[in-house]
């Protein structure tokens, strides 16, 4: 690419304890009712003693799920390509190769191109000679916190130590007074 190549990859990044690292998604995760939302990057790539977020199913050993609430300055960022008076959107290079894309049927030109009206256009350019601008597009924060272990205890004794069977009516007036929020009407569902 040429002196106007993007100063940062391109994709989903945040910093964990101070060090940017590439994320491979962003997702949600019930603990106990509670979502999470927590970010999965690679092992490696984050330093140790990062909080974890376990769920129920396997995964590789060499990735890591992470709170997102220990994750700072949260963004996805985007390459913009111009080429042949057309702009792109770049989303991966390879071997010297950039991955660029339109839903722009007027900048669809000549063979290399896959795609179609529905779900859009990509080719395959060589990366040398391109001009590319990188853009941070920084995400929500998100409301959901991971529970600490004392947070867990207390919030695991409370329901123990609730007179029980309750109705469900009765649980939610109970959660309503000791955790806040609103209460449900009688016929709405409990979600």
């Amino acid at each position: 690419m040429t002196e106007h190549s993007p100063a940062h990859p391109a994709g989903l990044f945040g910093h964990i304890g101070g060090v940017e690292v590439a994320l491979l998604s962003i997702t949600q995760a019930g603990t106990l009712g509670a979502p999470v939302d927590y970010v999965t990057a690679r092992r490696a790539d984050v330093p140790a003693g990062t909080p974890e977020v376990s769920v129920d199913r396997a995964d590789s050993a060499d990735l890591i799920r992470v709170p997102v609430s220990v994750v700072d300055q949260l963004a996805r960022w985007w390459w913009t390509v111009r080429l042949d008076g057309g702009e792109y959107q770049a989303s991966q290079m390879r071997d010297g190769q950039v991955l660029i894309g339109t839903s722009d049927s007027r900048f669809v030109w000549g063979d290399g191109w896959d795609g179609n009206v529905r779900d859009g256009w990509q080719r395959w350019v060589d990366a040398e000679g391109l001009d590319a601008t990188a853009t941070r597009h920084p995400l929500q924060a998100v409301a959901w916190k991971a529970m600490n272990a004392a947070e867990l205890c207390d919030t695991m004794e409370f329901w123990a130590s609730a007179s029980w069977p309750l109705t469900r009516d009765d649980a939610q007036k109970l959660a309503v007074d000791r955790f806040g929020g609103r209460s449900r009407s009688k016929t709405a569902p409990l979600i």
